[in-house]
């Protein structure tokens, strides 16, 4: 599926693509065309797709990474407190010094400027620590006094007053240096390990607690050891609204980044709260009892449990409506199911189980997997979007497709799937195939990988959202993309994250042979310096396609890591088509 392009024809035939202007453009395109190709620079720029990009350019492929995060140690005395500014977002500090027997605070001061729930993590500790919030004048507001040699420490408030404060970490034994966490999240979206419950295997795990506007928040920690387990949580003994959700904390970094809440139980009141998650994948995950609406205040039971064994969905999950819900995908998920398909007998239709639909939402952009084995006859494997929300499966909305004939299991890799719901369905293509099958799927927060030097990376359909990082360089002059749109779509394009000079074009594989050709060529964005780039395409025709991500000149300045964003949807059928 990949096609080869060498460096030095890539260079030459670039030139030449400049200073062509062939094929019948219409709408966004011709708008951004001139007679000559040489400067052409379509001005068209939309918001970033993904949002996520640096502006210094320095490439991370953890699309999660939104937390303010600063070196520096705090302050030995109230009055030489390190000062953090205004909080009022998430904010992280690595204090390197930490506390110890010759140094057994470390002060911080920081400003709310309104009022605002208050969240700290205290965590990566090396010996006893133990921290303190106080008010301007040094008294403690909220303390955390765990004992433990490494263990987290957490403080939540609710509706703490703007103005000034400070935090003190000291030292209980040992020396230590350690990590702290800040935000003033309604619900707190910090991951201190609290509450240790080991792993959670075929027995029953109770615990108790409270949650207050002193105490907004308590998390738990717990592991998976099994290959596929299912898990299952209640919350109860409540007189007031509380709330629970299961985290996985995916990049480790102890803050619940998009798309790593997996499941949330949200009931009014006092009600109990239950989740399931059946298939759950061996893995560090976390439990979060909080606030369920300001002031409310109440005790609570836990109990959670886990058994070992594949999920299983079910009947009838024969359809988009009645796909079975794994709520939002972030690791792996293993379920079990069959499928046939019987003969019609004296002229009836086809019967049988024929397809089983799962339905899952990727919270962020994520790289993804799905496998089929454990068959015995031939079964396929589909990834779709539903784009139209019609609860059918419509012309190109099937990104990829897995179809090996016979027994062979089937395998499908996804770079850089956009954020959003999705469904896989599991299907018996053949009159008089039946068999059982084991289904795996796995998500990974992060952008798709660029192809190799002188690969074409391949997209498949493109129906949604798809992000792949990547860098350009004079020993890597140009990378390629190809995809294929199965339905006439609205198609954008955005480049970002630059720190050098990037161009990016468009063309369209007319005759379908792999190759790109003269006469191709659809679009370029061409601005100058590391300012993004954006294409936007209305009524984009179904076809194959070609992305070219290219340096501007050779010139060593035009080394730049880069973020793109391709993005087709279904269209506005009041805008005049893109015949190419």
């Amino acid at each position: 599926m990949l096609s080869t392009f060498g460096s030095d024809s890539q260079s030459s035939f670039s030139t030449t693509l400049h200073t062509s202007n062939t094929g019948t453009l219409g709408y966004a395109a011709t708008s951004a065309l001139t007679t000559s190709q040489t400067n052409l620079d379509i001005a068209l720029q939309s918001p970033n797709l993904l949002g996520r990009a640096s502006a210094s350019g320095n490439l991370s492929y953890d699309v999660n990474a939104l937390a303010t995060a600063i070196v520096t140690p705090g302050g030995n005395t109230i009055s030489s407190a390190t000062n953090l500014g205004v909080l009022s977002s998430t904010q992280t500090i690595y204090d390197t010094l930490g506390v110890s027997s010759s140094r057994p605070n470390s002060y911080y001061r920081l400003t709310l400027n309104t009022v605002s729930d208050f969240n700290l993590a205290l965590t990566d500790l090396m010996a006893d620590a133990d921290v303190r919030l106080l008010n301007s004048a040094g008294f403690t507001i909220a303390s955390s006094l765990l004992y433990g040699y490494t263990q987290d420490e957490a403080i939540n408030v609710a509706s703490l007053a703007a103005g000034e404060y400070y935090i003190q970490v000291n030292q209980y034994q040992g020396s230590t240096d350690f990590t702290l966490n800040l935000s003033t999240n309604a619900v707190s979206n910090l991951l201190p390990n609290e509450f240790e419950l080991g792993n959670v295997g075929t027995g029953t795990i109770l615990q108790t607690g409270s949650i207050s506007n002193s105490n907004t928040s308590d998390v738990y920690h717990f592991s998976s050891l099994a290959s596929s387990s299912n898990f299952n949580l209640s919350l109860y003994g409540l007189s007031d609204d509380a709330e629970v959700r299961v985290i996985r904390d995916s990049n480790n970094n102890g803050i619940v980044d998009a798309g790593e809440s997996l499941t949330q139980s949200v009931q009014f009141g006092a009600s109990s709260e239950a989740i399931s998650l059946q298939g759950l994948g061996m893995g560090s995950y976390f439990v979060q009892v909080y606030q369920g609406s300001l002031n409310s205040s109440t005790s609570y039971s836990l109990s959670v449990q886990g058994m070992p064994s594949l999920g299983s969905a079910p009947e009838p999950n024969n359809s988009i409506s009645q796909a079975f819900d794994l709520s939002t995908l972030n690791g792996t998920r293993h379920f079990s199911g069959f499928v046939n398909q019987v003969a019609p007998i004296f002229g009836s239709f086809v019967t049988g189980d024929l397809a089983d639909f799962y339905r899952f939402n990727l919270g962020t952009t994520s790289n993804f997997s799905v496998s089929l084995t454990g068959l015995t006859a031939n079964a396929d494997v589909q990834v779709i979007r539903d784009a139209n929300n019609n609860g059918l499966v419509d012309s190109g909305e099937v990104i990829a497709s897995s179809t090996l004939a016979g027994s062979s299991s089937e395998l499908l890799n996804i770079q850089g799937l956009g954020s959003g719901d999705y469904f896989v369905r599991v299907n018996a293509p053949q009159v008089g195939t039946s068999t059982n099958y084991n289904l795996n799927l796995q998500a990974s927060p992060g952008f798709g990988v660029p192809p190799s030097p002188g690969y074409v990376g391949t997209v498949d359909t493109l129906n949604g959202l798809r992000s792949f990082g990547g860098s350009i360089s004079d020993r890597r002059p140009s990378d390629w993309y190809s995809f294929n749109l199965g339905a006439t779509s609205n198609f954008n394009l955005d480049l970002t994250g630059l720190t050098g000079n990037l161009n990016v074009q468009v063309y369209r594989d007319l005759n379908n042979n792999g190759f790109v050709e003269s006469n191709e060529f659809i679009a370029e964005s061409a601005r100058l310096g590391s300012l993004s780039e954006a294409i936007n395409l209305q009524g984009l025709s179904a076809g194959n396609y070609f992305v070219r991500v290219a340096q501007a000149t050779s010139s060593f300045d035009d080394y730049s890591n880069y973020i793109l964003s391709l993005q087709a949807t279904p269209p506005n059928t009041s805008l005049p088509l893109v015949t190419v």
